[in-house]
């Protein structure tokens, strides 16, 4: 028997005067305010975008031997204007910091494997052997400040949108990319009528990340 699956997706979410209020470590944290006012500028927004796609298949070998494969596929996409509040004073006064913040990613998953079992000398053995994969492709950054401005807690205050050029992703390339990949197996043993179960099993394990803004690398394996 052959048996196969999909599950596809999309999304798209706009999101106006996202509320990104940051609290910095240590500042004095006064009365809470009107919840019906907006502490963070009107025209601040916010932008994601989401694409998948996930297929897979099982092939029966025999009666107790299954082998499968799974692959998948995702790009996200995040663009957009916030403000960040700093500087906040007892009576509710803050500088709120206008930034662009684009993000996105590109993530490819593999997976394959092979289960079954066996009984020999009075002993069932449950088999499982696996191989997977994973990478995802980054770019992200963060502007200089767009605009800044004052406000109140207790009294908004709403400044003008920025005028100047906005960073986005296209204007980004990679900056980083990380890469799992493993091969696994395990046997559990049952004996006894069932009385009596053991599993024994390992895994490899490469692990593969790079920063191309910090210049960093990690590359490493274990078992």
């Amino acid at each position: 028997a052959v048996r196969l699956s999909a599950d596809l997706g999309w999304q798209n979410a706009r999101t106006t005067a996202p509320d990104w209020t940051i609290v910095p470590s240590g500042a004095v944290i006064p009365d809470a305010p009107d919840g019906t006012s907006g502490l963070v500028q009107p025209w601040s927004w916010m932008e994601t975008r989401d694409a998948f796609v996930v297929l897979g298949a099982e092939v029966d070998l025999s009666e107790t031997w299954t082998a499968y494969a799974k692959g998948g596929y995702a790009h996200t996409e995040t663009e957009g204007v916030y403000t960040e509040m700093t500087g906040l004073q007892a009576n509710g006064d803050f500088t709120w910091n206008a930034y662009s913040f684009p993000s996105g990613g590109d993530h490819t998953s593999l997976e394959a494997g092979l289960r079954g079992g066996v009984e020999a000398a009075g002993l069932r053995h449950d088999l499982v052997l696996s191989a997977s994969y994973w990478d995802q492709r980054l770019s992200t950054s963060r502007s200089g400040r767009l605009a800044t401005g004052s406000s109140n807690l207790y009294a908004p205050v709403y400044g003008p949108a920025p005028t100047g050029s906005i960073l986005m992703l296209d204007d980004l390339g990679r900056t980083g990319r990380n890469t799992f990949s493993s091969l696994a197996f395990a046997d559990t043993i049952t004996a006894l009528d069932d009385r009596l179960v053991l599993t024994l099993g390992g895994r490899w394990q490469k692990i593969k990340t790079a920063n191309y803004a910090r210049n960093t690398r990690y590359d490493e394996s274990r078992f």
